[in-house]
């Protein structure tokens, strides 16, 4: 299962516009945020975590 969660970022913990990519970082009108990807098995353990920026899809991953 694959489930997704996004974090707001505050204002100066945002990277400069260059930089979002490599830090996860992604911009919406609701303002900066990084969205938290994770994969459990059937018990609900984590598998693995991802981050990417806040308006991406799960269905990209």
């Amino acid at each position: 299962m694959v489930d997704g969660s996004i974090v707001r970022v505050h204002q100066h913990g945002a990277p400069k516009i260059i930089d979002r990519e490599l830090e996860a970082v992604g911009k919406s009108r609701g303002g900066v945020s990084t969205k938290v990807h994770a994969a459990v098995d059937s018990l609900g353990n984590t598998i693995r975590l991802i981050l990417t920026a806040g308006q991406a899809s799960e269905y990209e991953l």
